[in-house]
């Protein structure tokens, strides 16, 4: 496990520079790490779920502060899980207007105004209190003070080492010393990629998460 300072350390030390030399560069070159593996898969330690009930006449909701992206959103109902319509911002307010007559909600889309990540609009208008289930995957938090951690930098410390100091070397002009860590970096990343492919339990070309459409299913877990 290792914390935002303990890999500042390791990468400068891999790059045989003092942290010093190197500190204005090594956080961002262990976060856009971070980035570039979250974005690599959809990772079972990204998915997760939370469920929410709505309020008669109220159409927009909070989002997650984790949000990166839906992955579904259900309305539940004895049982049943329905997909509501993933839609356009600016074609549901055209098709769903303030003025539309509150009912069950058949669509959502996300309306950034806000920030980021922005309100979950339903429309129409929920007439009534229904139980809604969100689906989604999840954004590490960046990293921005040295006692700062989060699950890869805990659990697969030597995956964003190496490819942060690839990152590194590469910019420092040091071609060899990049090829050489990003060989380690690619021996890290495989252990992640086979417990990803042990906890899903399918293959790497089939990496969706278990959700069945219109169907009774079980949670995600984050």
């Amino acid at each position: 496990m290792a914390t935002l300072a303990e890999l500042k350390s390791l990468v400068a030390g891999d790059l045989d520079r003092s942290v010093e030399v190197v500190a204005a560069h090594l956080s961002n070159w262990i976060n856009e790490e971070l980035e570039d593996i979250q974005d690599q898969a959809l990772w079972w330690f990204l998915l997760a779920w939370r469920d929410f009930s709505t309020s008669a006449n109220q159409a927009y909701y909070d989002l997650p502060s984790d949000l990166g992206q839906t992955l579904v959103l259900y309305l539940v109902e004895s049982g049943t899980y329905a997909p509501l319509n993933d839609a356009d911002l600016a074609g549901l307010r055209a098709q769903y207007g303030d003025g539309t007559p509150a009912s069950q909600p058949v669509a959502f889309a996300q309306d950034p105004s806000t920030g980021t990540p922005g309100r979950l609009l339903l429309a129409p208008t929920p007439d009534a209190e229904y139980s809604m289930s969100h689906h989604y995957r999840k954004r590490l938090t960046r990293l921005t003070a040295d006692a700062h951690s989060n699950f890869l930098t805990l659990e697969h410390p030597a995956l964003v080492e190496y490819g942060a100091a690839a990152r590194g070397a590469f910019i420092l002009g040091d071609r060899q010393l990049a090829a050489d860590l990003a060989m380690l970096r690619g021996s890290e990343f495989a252990k992640l990629w086979r417990r990803h492919a042990a906890y899903t339990r399918k293959g790497p070309l089939q990496l969706v998460p278990r959700l069945n459409a219109g169907k009774s299913t079980s949670r995600i877990r984050g």
